[in-house]
């Protein structure tokens, strides 16, 4: 059998391929996006770690600085109405009129003038102390969480010191381990059982800041956050109210009428808290605390609290940094590369700012 002879053609190959330019152009196009892709999900990393490393490195601040406004927004002075003088005086004088009364006690102002007298206290800005019903006991297991309501004395400062007397005591012997120089947020944290407000007679008391002076020298506290460079509290009036002010110097003291009953504030502050409370705290994150501990070491570097915060109508020229190059906090801390942040709780706007 035989197959009949065909015209075979020879193959040809295809057009329809990559010459070795276009492959280099676009291996050449594709290196450059994915450079470009790199750099920029390097950009957003880079970010997002700055970003998360500050709000992890006020984390501390943060916590603290809402811990300190909910207990004040607690304080009480449960006042009440009683004869003026009272019936049973030491003169037999016959009351003449009702006043508000209360055992209790609200103060705050300069740290300075209030922990004046306090040893081996370094402190800078304001001080607050105050009682309110926290229900903190040592033997919790005794009240059986019944008594939650129980008053407690507290109060905050800010005291600048080493850590060497807070380390274990094999760290403290250890060579090499430099201590440690911090602004550190300091809570007063007296329990209910230990509360000596009402053991004092405010009649005769030689001092009416016994009551929290005496926890804080036997160091009845604790640091609550570190690197807490300022504190200002900002006693003021509602904002529907019109009269003046109630304080020339930043000082609030339900019992000023017994140190200083010429004092213009002193009828008007008297038995009864600040209708409203500014709060402001400046903190730093750790790196800028250390770089502060290696220039200034145990020199307390923030002496400008003498000069800053001590007249209400100068607080916004000593905090922020003002054209004309006044002095003030974040001037001095922008002069020196710190990192910080500023809590601000303004009751005027009912607003809480970082």
């Amino acid at each position: 059998m035989s197959w009949p002879i065909q015209d075979f053609k020879p193959l040809q190959r295809s057009a329809a391929g990559f010459s070795m330019v276009e492959i280099m152009v676009s291996i050449t196009i594709l290196s450059v996006i994915l450079l470009a892709t790199t750099a920029m999900i390097g950009q957003v990393n880079n970010v997002w770690r700055r970003t998360t490393g500050k709000m992890n490195a006020f984390q501390e601040s943060r916590a603290a600085f809402e811990s300190l406004t909910r207990k004040l927004s607690q304080s009480t002075l449960n006042t009440y109405w009683d004869y003026n003088p009272p019936i049973g005086n030491p003169g037999g004088l016959v009351p003449t009129e009702y006043v508000r009364q209360s055992e209790l006690h609200f103060v705050c102002g300069p740290a300075k003038e209030l922990l004046n007298g306090v040893p081996a206290l370094t402190t800078t800005g304001h001080a607050v102390f105050f009682q309110a019903p926290l229900g903190y006991t040592v033997d919790s297991s005794s009240t059986q969480g019944r008594l939650d309501n129980l008053l407690n004395a507290s109060g905050y400062f800010i005291q600048y010191s080493s850590d060497q007397d807070r380390r274990p005591n094999f760290i403290q012997a250890a060579s090499g381990v430099l201590p440690k120089n911090r602004y550190r947020l300091m809570e007063l944290w007296q329990p209910s059982s230990e509360l000596s407000v009402y053991a004092i007679n405010w009649d005769t008391v030689a001092n009416p800041y016994d009551w929290f002076m005496e926890p804080v020298t036997q160091k009845q506290g604790r640091a609550i956050a570190s690197n807490i460079i300022a504190l200002v509290i900002q006693p003021g009036r509602s904002s529907g109210d019109t009269g003046g002010p109630l304080s020339s110097d930043f000082s609030y003291d339900s019992r000023r009428y017994l140190k200083s009953p010429a004092n213009p504030f002193a009828s008007l502050t008297r038995n009864q808290l600040p209708p409203v409370l500014n709060v402001t705290m400046v903190a730093l994150d750790e790196d800028s605390a250390k770089r502060m501990d290696e220039k200034f070491g145990d020199t307390a570097p923030l002496l400008q609290a003498d000069a800053l915060f001590t007249e209400p109508d100068d607080l916004a020229k000593d905090l922020y940094v003002k054209e004309g190059g006044d002095t003030s906090l974040e001037a001095f801390l922008a002069e020196n590369g710190y990192n910080y942040r500023i809590f601000v709780v303004d009751h005027h706007t009912s607003s809480q700012v970082e």
